[in-house]
């Protein structure tokens, strides 16, 4: 095929889109369902390519041609077919209406047509045309009218009864083809029966009708996948008991179909994991290379547990989980600032989940994943991050292309030294299958018991028969090929495999089995993997814990590096029956070594493993004095151990330079206890002290010298345990973890805890928010950049200066702590603070005014909130929607003042609380003539009012229309709206 090319060298010469499309519609069959999903509206396509075949049009694309048919991309939506050129239908020209509905000369359109999930968009406009426009009553009387019409005005018209036996004709072939689906909605699973399982996570399958759209599991819709037309399987979450499951479903237009619904209940015998032990960010993009490449990942490390997110949410994402939302076992869950932008980055099949709002902070966030507790209604932390662009988080995920990446799932993710960022130039990935599930096991069927010899590499098993994969006995279809039959009878069967490397590659090993019931897998004589299967000693008597039905494709499973090695490869697998007269058993396994595309970036799947170091030791520093102003100098820092044994500090080293990270040794015999505290003073010429965890550094922090270091030697490697900015630090201030050992909440606290447990219980501070704008157009220009920009101010009404440094700002009650004053930042005694709320908290500079990293919100108003540095809020003032150039704030000299809209604006000065001015409400009724409007409210005598008027509500810029001073405690203004004065505002001006 040849496109040919524009002259205008304009976007009409960019086919990178449609080669995407290509690519999509022919992607390997277990990309298939998702890379065309990710791009293409295939419902849409489905009713374009159905109306065609309905009325018999052969004429074009997706039946008998390769033309007549045009397609479009939005440019933030998926691809769109148009229905062209339909000349030939309804018996005039067209193909008969007995015609196959499949017919069609283009072999990738005719895999939609038989692909599972995309037929079932297919049948269902099938069954939108019979039970609508192919409606006979409609049919004979819409042709009786149109045709009456052509012989009242002399047009010699065909008698329409043929187009009205065409139509009769081709309903009633369709509905016999719609009749050969399932009719009915039912859980097939254990013959529909409630059943048991140890798993929290059960596959369960059933039929549908074509009609149905989406399917809802207790009115929620789950993922489904579609084995048939009819014929669905998902899998479904469970909670500790019993859990009742009612199906039902949705048509196309998201209605309830009712009389169609299913309900079985499956009891979960086992104990509902803690997702905290589990859920972990993963990966971190927050500064890409490329716009809208941002991006968030969850990945759950349990490979039995699955969970439920419903109700969880993303501080710092500011994102909600929607009900539904489920996280597989060994799963990953991605959330992206543009879905389709990252989708078009990433391996087909790999899906983003859904989009976060706004951006990732280029500088560095708290990202904290929370649960709510339903019954207490109070925050469980799950996970919680706080990355930065500063050292010693690694510098290359900082705007040159990779992302963060946690080395290993398992390590804790609030340490720097547990990330990486790949380096270098990007580099192909490959995905080679090592392992299919077509190849070939020798095969022990004989029941008889082998003990443990037998996963021995060196094991002698001649005598076993062989047979390709899939090992089955099964009379279901099977997502892979069925090749060798097995017997019924034993409750384990044996299998054993080779595969033979020249080396160990790089990247991770990928694990998918096809498994009827449960198996232990062992690799070169070492287990590597059970599903299905109870903890503890396996024997030849053991039962699966877990009934499958059809089995189906499970994994990817992770199997580390470590369990291969360079030249012949043992692979030995028992599956085990849940009861001995189970009915069918399958075994089929594929191994694939995995490497990424590049290093730089890995949403959706395992990270790219570069080496790092092992978890580091759980040492922290744990708080900070630094007073450089005191002679001499008296700054001191606070090591703790979160271990329950004692922990020795030889070989661990502080500095004050990340080019020398070994300056001061700790002592032999440096001890900390169990959840202990020592502390290092850190001065130039250390004077000499007493016993004790009480240490003394040569170390000096200042702002030459802006970092403090723990680090200590791993595998011949020197590892930053831990490490702080001075830049974060108050002087003569205490700041550190609370609780203990959590970096994440570094605070400044109110008082030192020096060896002991820290503590930042606030005292009452007299400073609260005054005063606000919104929307401010002429009132101040922000001097940082001349734009004018949201404000709003706190006051301090004590007797003394306030450090505010570590205290918060916000304007999300659920999220205090979303902004932190700077270090350095007072406010004086009966002084205001201004501050600007305008999204720009790098123009921040020492002694200058603080920006904030939000806006405030004039349309439909907002919060804001003040709050200490553990996050307790100590004053929170929601406002409603404001005009331009209007403020608001507390009438008088203490926080329990009544809020109202002040006369003047008074910006970074204490307000005026004398005769506040109450925010005037208007009411509007019919004028004298029928063009005009009565506005009234209620008006302060001698106070100067203006009304101002705009086109449209959401508009920055108004028109004044008529100022007036108040004269009683009612007034009223006429005015005559027309094109440009359609919405009014009220304000008091001086």
């Amino acid at each position: 095929m040849v496109w040919e090319k524009r002259p205008n060298g304009g976007f009409e010469n960019d086919y990178s889109k449609l080669m995407e499309l290509v690519q999509a519609l022919n992607s390997s069959a277990s990309a298939y369902t998702d890379a065309v999903d990710q791009i293409v509206d295939v419902d849409q396509w489905m009713r374009v390519f159905a109306t065609r075949h309905i009325v018999g049009d052969w004429d074009g694309y997706g039946y008998n041609r390769g033309k007549n048919q045009s397609a479009y991309k939005p440019v933030d939506g998926k691809w769109k077919m148009l229905l062209w050129d339909l000349d030939f239908s309804l018996g005039g020209g067209s193909d008969g209406p007995t015609t196959s509905m499949y017919n069609c000369d283009d072999p990738t359109i005719s895999r939609m047509y038989q692909h599972p999930p995309f037929q079932r968009a297919y049948l269902r406009a099938w069954q939108d045309a019979v039970d609508g426009p192919l409606n006979l009553p409609a049919i004979r009387q819409q042709t009786s009218k149109v045709h009456g019409s052509f012989v009242r005005n002399g047009i010699n018209a065909a008698n329409p009864g043929a187009i009205v036996s065409w139509v009769t004709s081709r309903r009633n072939y369709l509905e016999s083809e719609l009749n050969s689906y399932a009719k009915v909605l039912t859980v097939t699973s254990n013959s529909g029966a409630d059943f048991s399982s140890t798993s929290n996570f059960v596959a369960l399958q059933g039929t549908a009708p074509v009609k149905i759209k989406t399917l809802l599991f207790n009115g929620i819709p789950m993922p489904v996948e579609w084995s048939a037309s009819d014929r669905w399987r998902t899998s479904i979450p469970l909670v500790s008991g019993a859990n009742p499951i009612v199906i039902t479903g949705l048509d196309s237009y998201g209605n309830p179909i009712p009389d169609l619904s299913d309900t079985v209940t499956i009891t979960y015998t086992g104990t509902s994991g803690n997702p905290a032990d589990f859920l972990t960010i993963n990966e971190i993009h927050y500064n890409p290379l490329e716009p809208d490449l941002g991006f968030v990942e969850l990945h759950n490390r349990s490979t039995t547990q699955a969970f439920i997110l419903d109700g969880f949410r993303f501080d710092g994402l500011g994102y909600t989980f929607p009900a539904g939302s489920t996280i597989q076992p060994g799963g990953f869950l991605v959330l992206a600032s543009n879905p389709g932008v990252l989708s078009s980055k990433m391996p087909k099949g790999i899906t983003v989940f859904d989009q976060f709002p706004g951006n990732l902070s280029n500088r560095g966030e708290v990202l904290t994943l929370i649960q709510s507790d339903p019954i207490s209604g109070s925050d469980i932390i799950i996970d919680q991050v706080e990355y930065s662009d500063a050292f010693p988080w690694p510098a290359a995920a900082d705007g040159t292309g990779p992302s963060l990446q946690l080395i290993d799932p398992s390590y804790d993710n609030r340490r720097p030294s547990h990330w990486f960022a790949a380096e270098g130039p990007s580099t192909p990935g490959t995905n080679k299958v090592l392992m299919d599930f077509e190849h070939p096991w020798k095969y022990n069927q004989s029941g008889n018991n082998l003990g443990v010899t037998w996963i021995n590499p060196g094991y002698n098993d001649n005598a076993w028969p062989q047979g390709n994969g899939l090992l089955y006995l099964e009379s279901a279809a099977l997502p892979a090929t069925k090749s060798t039959p097995l017997t019924g009878g034993p409750l384990t069967f044996y299998f054993r495999a080779s595969m033979t490397l020249d080396s160990v590659p790089s990247g991770e090993f990928i694990l998918n089995t096809i498994l009827d019931d449960g198996a232990v897998i062992y690799i070169n004589g070492t287990e590597a993997l059970r599903l299905g299967m109870p903890t503890g000693v396996i024997t030849s008597e053991t039962t699966a814990q877990r009934t499958v039905g059809d089995a189906s494709i499970e994994g990817p499973f992770i199997i580390p590096s470590r369990f291969f090695k360079q030249g012949a490869n043992s692979i030995a697998v028992e599956v085990h029956q849940v009861n001995a007269t189970s009915s069918d058993v399958v075994w089929g396994m594929r191994l694939q070594n995995q490497t990424l595309p590049t290093q730089s970036f890995s949403p959706g799947q395992p990270n790219s493993g570069t080496p790092g170091p092992m978890p580091l030791p759980p040492v922290w520093i744990n708080e900070i004095f630094v007073d450089t102003a005191s002679t001499p100098d008296t700054s001191w820092v606070e090591i703790y151990h979160a271990g329950e044994s004692q922990f020795n500090l030889s070989g661990f080293h502080l500095s004050d330079d990340p080019a020398q990270l070994d300056k001061w040794a700790f002592p032999e015999g440096a001890i900390l206890g169990p959840m202990g505290f020592g502390v290092v003073n850190l001065n130039q010429n250390p004077p000499p002290v007493g016993p004790g965890r009480i240490w003394n550094a040569n170390l000096s922090l200042s702002s030459s010298r802006p970092h403090l270091i723990l680090s200590y030697v791993q595998s011949e490697e020197r590892v930053i345990v831990d490490a702080i900015r001075l830049e974060n630090i108050p002087n003569a201030k205490s700041y550190g973890c609370y609780p203990d050992g959590n970096p994440v909440q570094r605070l400044v606290m109110l008082s030192s805890t020096f060896n002991s447990p820290n503590s930042i219980e606030s005292s009452e501070i007299p400073v609260f928010i005054s005063e606000w704008m919104a929307l401010n157009n002429s009132t101040i220009q922000d001097p940082a950049d001349g734009q004018y920009e949201d404000w709003f101010e706190l006051v301090n009404t004590g007797s003394e200066s306030i450090d505010l440094s570590g205290f918060h700002l916000s304007d999300d009650p659920a999220n205090p702590r979303k902004f932190a004053i700077p270090t350095g930042v007072r406010i004086l005694a009966g002084q205001a603070l201004l501050i600007f709320a305008d999204s720009q908290p790098e123009q921040f500079a020492a002694g200058g005014l603080v920006h904030t990293n939000f806006r405030l919100g004039s349309t439909n108003g907002e919060s804001i909130v003040f709050a200490d540095p553990s996050g307790n809020i100590l004053d929170l003032v929601n406002f409603p929607p404001m005009a331009a150039d209007v403020s608001m704030g507390r009438t008088g000299n203490t926080q329990d003042s009544p809020i109202a809209q002040l006369p003047i604006p008074t910006p970074g000065t204490l307000n005026n609380p004398e005769n506040p001015v109450p925010s005037p409400r208007i009411q509007v009724s019919k004028g004298l003539t029928p063009d005009t409007l009565t506005l009234t409210w209620a008006s302060v005598p001698s106070v100067n009012y203006q009304l101002l008027a705009s086109s449209q509500i959401l508009n920055p810029s108004w028109t004044a229309v008529e100022s007036i001073k108040a004269s009683s405690e009612s007034t009223s203004l006429t005015v005559t709206p027309t094109a440009q004065i359609q919405f009014f505002i009220l304000k008091v001006t001086p």
